[in-house]
């Protein structure tokens, strides 16, 4: 089988590869396993694997696992600051679906604090927006991050529900 021709292969890339066409078919177990041939393969440039990883994790419901990974790479000052922005919008995702808004806030307030401009990650100020709404105290400043999102989004149907927000 393909499998068992897999398992002697050395390339981590391949693994990378087939990684991320089973997260883009919606196959997370799949996409998981791969990732995990590649870094066991000593994969050499995981910080996007890692990523892609994380992500597929969170799909999963295990943000006990993918949180260590996206938080070293936030750390590490080698990652570039794309990466670190991803990661810190999927470790709120992560806690947002989780229901953990207080965590979600203090990860994506994090975010805000370092990377301050709406114009990178705009997601960002939707995930805050939403986490906001979450707690009725906080429901000003859900408002005025939505509009940041509103004011630079490309996604149509995230401006529409960041509307329905804002009421």
């Amino acid at each position: 089988t393909h499998r068992e021709a897999l398992q002697d292969c050395p390339d981590p890339l391949l693994f990378v590869l087939l990684g991320k066409s089973f997260k883009a078919l919606g196959l997370p177990d799949q996409a998981g396993r791969y990732f995990q041939a590649a870094w066991q393969r000593g994969n050499q440039e995981p910080q996007e694997m890692l990523v892609d990883w994380a992500e597929v994790l969170i799909e999963k419901g295990d943000q006990a696992s993918a949180a260590p990974f996206l938080r070293k790479l936030i750390e590490h000052p080698s990652v570039p600051e794309n990466t670190k922005q991803r990661a810190y919008l999927l470790l709120g995702q992560g806690w947002y679906r989780q229901r953990n808004y207080a965590e979600g806030l203090k990860i994506l307030e994090e975010s805000i604090a370092r990377y301050p401009s709406p114009e990178a990650f705009p997601e960002r100020w939707y995930l805050l927006g939403s986490l906001y709404y979450e707690i009725p105290a906080l429901n000003s400043k859900a408002y005025e991050a939505l509009r940041q999102f509103i004011a630079r989004s490309q996604d149509p149907a995230k401006t529409a529900l960041a509307y329905e927000r804002i009421g």
